[in-house]
């Protein structure tokens, strides 16, 4: 009997990572002025992993120069505008300094650089578990993402918890429930192990 082609993308996403050290690169289109789009590199090797993401210019104009990051475990180190290398504790205590106690990348309610990083091998493995089923299609496997799954992955950051009623929206913590959610993924496997991945997800805010 053929194996469940989710089980084979697993065996294939472990099958690189078993092998110690790979690199990657991950472009996104979030269409016309959306947030988050760019080309991010990454090599891991050793237990060491290193990316360099995209800067992102708030509020518009010239964006900053690409953020080079090390993470080993759930420590970090990310390369500032100086080139000084700083921990997530170092770089959230000069945004405290500064009195930008939050926002991105420092403060207390900074995110950016704190905890793992999640790498490519367990962002396709999750990202199966939501595919209703995977079929061949020359020699990829394609299928649709349920509509929670297309839901999540529209923020893959996360949603928040909300403070006031729906939690999200006008008076909530988080952004608005995402409505007409959908998505599909499309996967390259060679020699048993993971290559590539697409992702297509789209949907519909108030």
């Amino acid at each position: 009997l053929a194996a469940d082609p989710k089980d084979t993308v697993t065996a294939a996403a472990q099958k690189l990572a078993d092998g110690g050290n790979y690199t990657w690169k991950q472009t996104v289109d979030a269409g016309e002025g959306g947030f988050g789009g760019g080309v991010t590199q990454g090599k891991t090797a050793a237990g060491l992993t290193w990316t360099q993401s995209p800067g992102f210019a708030f509020g518009g104009g010239d964006a900053p120069p690409p953020t080079e990051r090390l993470y080993q475990g759930t420590n970090s180190a990310t390369k500032n505008a100086d080139g000084i290398w700083q921990t997530a504790a170092e770089i959230a205590a000069a945004a405290d300094a500064n009195g930008g106690g939050g926002g991105f990348g420092g403060g207390r309610g900074g995110r950016f650089g704190r905890g793992a990083l999640q790498l490519p091998t367990t962002t396709i493995t999750n990202l199966v578990a939501g595919v209703k089923d995977l079929k061949d299609d020359n020699g990829a496997l394609v299928g649709d993402l349920t509509e929670d799954a297309a839901k999540a992955n529209i923020f893959p950051g996360g949603r928040g918890r909300g403070r006031g009623p729906g939690g999200g929206g006008p008076g909530g913590g988080g952004p608005p429930e995402p409505t007409d959610a959908k998505g599909s993924v499309k996967i390259w496997i060679k020699d048993g192990a993971l290559v590539k991945y697409e992702l297509k997800n789209s949907g519909h805010m108030s």
